[in-house]
């Protein structure tokens, strides 16, 4: 999605993960949400498929496992990043941990109603995956940048990448359409309908003649430019 909206095959955008999997000693007895916000650059190859790309970005996140209890701040002297500028203004936040169902499989007499959760970063766009029986996906954004409408149809767009991508995972990447049905009949018909009425039995000189009448001191042609004559 980034990379069409970027018009770039490569990208980057942050991606957070846990870190209670780190080697730290009774990390286990620890509170905390011990998480952390690390980089993933994902590069397209010349006609590569959607398929082989998902599969490599896996073998990649699959290597990082073991440096993403890396800072940012280290990861930036690392790059040699001396500027105050972020290394993403986008993030992917993956929830697999349903809280609903663990309290059900807990038996300590504590009995839970409901529960809310109210979620903000400081990046300009956040996905939120949430994996459970289905799949939710939220989109939280800085109101100042994103206007509603775009969001939606950002959504829009992520959503035929999936789907395009679960149909046909030979597709090559770069042959992946973003714009939903109802976006390409607009832009296909409905902007293109400019039927009009017409008079049929008058010329472009009796109707040019009739608005000279109507509006004789009004501006009739103008030319931008030298050297128009006009």
């Amino acid at each position: 999605l980034l990379q069409k909206y970027n018009y770039s095959d490569d990208v980057i955008f942050g991606t957070t993960v846990s870190a209670r999997s780190a080697n730290i000693k009774n990390i286990e007895e620890m509170l905390g949400l011990f998480i952390n916000t690390v980089p993933l650059r994902v590069r397209t190859g010349p006609g590569e498929e959607i398929g082989a790309l998902v599969t490599r970005t896996a073998e990649t996140l699959q290597k990082r496992q073991e440096f993403e209890g890396t800072g940012l701040t280290d990861i930036k002297k690392y790059l040699g990043w001396n500027t105050g500028d972020e290394l993403f203004d986008s993030i992917v936040v993956i929830e697999s941990y349903p809280l609903d169902l663990q309290w059900e499989k807990w038996d300590c007499g504590l009995t839970l109603g409901s529960y809310e959760m109210v979620e903000n970063t400081h990046y300009d766009l956040t996905v939120g995956i949430s994996i459970r029986d289905e799949i939710e996906t939220v989109f939280i954004y800085r109101s100042g940048i994103f206007a509603p409408g775009s969001i939606r149809r950002l959504a829009g767009h992520f959503r035929s990448i999936i789907e395009a991508a679960l149909s046909c995972p030979t597709v090559k990447a770069a042959d992946i359409e973003i714009i939903t049905p109802a976006e390409k009949k607009k832009l296909l018909y409905d902007f293109n309908d400019t039927e009009a009425v017409y008079p049929a039995d008058k010329t472009c000189c009796d109707l040019f003649q009739e608005q000279v009448l109507i509006g004789p001191d009004l501006v009739a042609v103008s030319g931008v430019g030298q050297g128009t004559g006009i």
